[in-house]
């Protein structure tokens, strides 16, 4: 057990040093695509529904979020150290694409668990599908150029 807490600590010390506090978003988006993912095999399977080719594209959908939520962060980091290296200058502010792509990324995969919950007969209050569904599209719409 002792080591069991050694190894949570030194992992968390890792990615706060890896990743400052982006660590706790990208496990939120992490846990995000596995409930959709979980649940959604579990939703089929209640419906005599798995299908081997839906749930392959289902993982490589899933890695094509964590590709984007890559870029994101890899898109904040680059353009920051190429104004500071390349051009001398200090940005007054930290850009936001990670963050963006993180909300968008948990929004998403939100909704999509809520659905799958649905399927499986669990009660999902209305008002969170309600307000999944308004952040999501207030979010495209206050986005440059909008979600595709």
């Amino acid at each position: 057990m002792e080591k069991a807490k050694i190894g949570a600590a030194t992992l968390i010390g890792a990615l706060s040093a890896w990743w400052g506090e982006s660590w706790v978003l990208i496990l939120l988006v992490a846990c995000a695509v596995v409930f959709d993912y979980v649940t959604g095999v579990v939703a089929a399977g209640r419906e005599h529904e798995i299908n081997s080719k839906k749930m392959t594209d289902g993982i490589y959908k899933k890695v094509g979020l964590l590709c984007l939520l890559a870029l994101g962060f890899g898109l904040d980091a680059a353009l920051t150290y190429f104004a500071s290296a390349g051009l001398g200058l200090e940005l007054p502010f930290e850009l936001p694409f990670g963050l963006i792509v993180c909300a968008w990324i948990v929004i998403n995969e939100s909704i999509s668990v809520t659905e799958n919950l649905v399927r499986l007969d669990v009660p999902v209050p209305g008002w969170l599908t309600k307000f999944l569904r308004i952040a999501k599209d207030r979010l495209d719409a206050e986005s440059p150029g909008g979600a595709e």
